[in-house]
C-alpha cells in the first residue's frame, strides 16, 4: 500500500520561473475569457437570454463560437460593411491568439537553456510525429515581454470586437473582462 503525504504541507517546485507559469496560467485563464464574451455578443446579437445560449454553445469550441458570430455579423451587415470589415479584423486577430494560447497550453516548459538563472525566460519544447516527415522536436526560448505582449494585444482585440457589435446590438450585460 502507498502512503501518501499530507498534501498541504510542502509547495510547488517547477523548472519554470514563476513569472512565467503565471504569465502561461493568464493566456489559458483568458482565452476562457475571450470565448465567455464571444457567447455574450451571440447572446446581444440574437437577442436571447444568456442561459438560452448556454444551452445552444456550451459544447461549441473557440472556432465554432466564432464562426457563428462571425455568420451573424455577416448576416446583419453584410462582409462589405465597414464594421464588418473592424470586426473580421480582430476576430483575425483573435484568431492568433488561440493558435499562440494552443502553442503555449500544449507543450513541455523548462527552464530557459540559455541561462537556467533567468527569471523571465523559459524554453518551450514541442514533438510532433507526422505520417510523411516523422518526428520533430523544437525548442524556443520564450520570454515573459512576449507572452505579456500577447494577451496585451488580445484584450485590446477582444475590446474592439465589442465596438464594432456595440454599433449594431443594444448589449444585454456589461462586458466583464477578467
Amino acid at each position: 500500500m502507498i502512503e501518501e503525504p499530507d498534501w498541504k504541507k510542502g509547495s510547488i517546485h517547477s523548472a519554470v520561473p514563476v513569472e512565467v507559469r503565471a504569465l502561461i496560467g493568464s493566456i489559458v485563464i483568458f482565452q476562457g475569457s475571450i470565448e465567455f464574451e464571444l457567447r455574450g455578443c451571440i447572446s446581444d446579437l440574437l437577442k436571447i437570454d444568456k442561459d438560452t445560449v448556454l444551452i445552444l454553445t456550451s459544447e461549441q469550441s473557440y472556432k465554432q463560437l466564432m464562426s457563428l458570430l462571425s455568420s451573424l455579423m455577416i448576416k446583419e451587415l453584410g462582409t462589405q460593411n465597414q464594421l464588418y470589415k473592424e470586426f473580421a479584423f480582430a476576430a483575425g486577430k483573435l484568431d492568433e491568439f488561440e493558435a499562440f494560447r494552443n502553442k503555449v497550453a500544449h507543450s513541455h516548459w523548462s527552464h530557459s537553456l540559455e541561462d537556467m538563472s533567468l527569471q523571465e525566460r523559459a524554453a518551450r519544447h514541442k514533438s510532433t510525429s507526422k505520417r510523411k516527415q516523422g518526428l520533430k522536436v523544437s525548442v524556443e526560448e520564450i520570454g515573459a515581454d512576449q507572452l505579456t505582449l500577447e494577451w496585451r494585444k488580445a484584450f485590446f482585440y477582444l475590446g474592439e470586437l465589442f465596438l464594432s457589435l456595440i454599433h449594431i446590438s443594444e448589449p444585454t450585460r456589461r462586458y466583464a473582462i477578467s
